[in-house]
């Protein structure tokens, strides 16, 4: 990805804002049981997933694992290894679930 790329400059107003919801996903999830994606990577994710108009998870993350062998929006994400599709959106489910408890089938 160039130097130039907006998607740089943005990263950094991201991370910003991701650390300071930090202390909150700290305490979302349990300490037990299988582990689960990060809420920051699934909000950078889903922040790609919008800015790129991608109408899937499963599209994301096949762009997502295109760009990890060039080494572009993986990097961005946080990804190492890529999350099964329905992980992924289990872990969205949750995290709506958590930040808008009062919600209706969230």
């Amino acid at each position: 990805m160039r130097k130039d790329h907006p998607l740089r400059a943005m990263r950094a107003m991201v991370d910003e804002v991701l650390e300071s919801l930090s202390p909150p996903f700290d305490r979302m999830y349990a300490r037990e049981g299988r582990p689960s994606i990060a809420p920051e990577k699934l909000l950078r994710a889903q922040l790609l997933q919008m800015l790129y108009s991608i109408r899937s998870e499963r599209l994301l993350m096949e762009k997502i694992d295109y760009s990890n062998n060039s080494a572009g929006l993986a990097a961005l994400v946080g990804l190492v290894s890529l999350p099964e599709n329905i992980s992924f959106r289990q872990g969205r489910i949750s995290l709506v679930r958590y930040l808008f408890p009062t919600a209706k089938n969230a």
